[in-house]
């Protein structure tokens, strides 16, 4: 019983940490690695590259640095999320709380108080929770290589949700055909 969950542990960071991976993918934002190794404070990462140089969030609102930050509130819910997703529940754990911390400081940059900040946050789990059901095969293929390997590197992990996503749009097409050529044949009266 004690394997069976750290299993489902595992199997729920892979997801988690998979949903950052192909959210920052998605969104053609950089990463060094994606892993679930777990440390002192989290059961897996998504390590980032360092905020550009250029952006000063802090002090500057243009709409460069307002796409950042929303890539960024983006990267952030989409951990916790692909993990509700998958469990069917949310879990606030520590690694997720800190995801939704680092979320609503990014949307403090963008908004006017609470209430604003709140909606945004929302608004931008709403727009994440899409991306990761539309993609929801990129994102199994890498939580199932990382329960494999631990630990992916960047260009491994892009390679890797490329394939998986060429796989479900070469599906997607077979299926759109098929669908095509019965309606053909239903408005020519053909019997299949």
């Amino acid at each position: 019983m004690i394997a069976d969950s750290k299993r489902r542990k595992l199997e729920k960071t892979a997801y988690h940490e998979a949903g950052h991976a192909v959210i920052a993918w998605l969104l053609h934002r950089p990463f060094v690695h994606v892993s679930i190794i777990p440390d002192d404070v989290n059961l897996g990462h998504l390590r980032k590259t360092p905020k550009p140089a250029s952006l000063h969030p802090e002090y500057e609102r243009n709409a460069r640095t307002e796409g950042w930050l929303r890539g960024e509130i983006m990267v952030d819910l989409a951990g916790p999320l692909a993990e509700k997703l998958t469990t069917g529940r949310g879990n606030w754990r520590i690694g997720a709380d800190g995801d939704f911390h680092h979320a609503f400081d990014m949307a403090c940059y963008l908004t006017c108080g609470e209430a604003e900040t709140t909606a945004f946050v929302r608004w931008l789990w709403e727009r994440t929770k899409l991306l990761l059901e539309m993609n929801w095969p990129i994102m199994e293929a890498l939580a199932k290589e990382l329960l494999q390997r631990r630990v992916i590197g960047a260009k491994q992990a892009r390679a890797l949700m490329r394939e998986a996503n060429l796989a479900r749009v070469a599906v997607s097409v077979a299926v759109n055909r098929g669908e095509i050529y019965q309606s053909m044949c239903e408005a020519l009266d053909f019997r299949i």
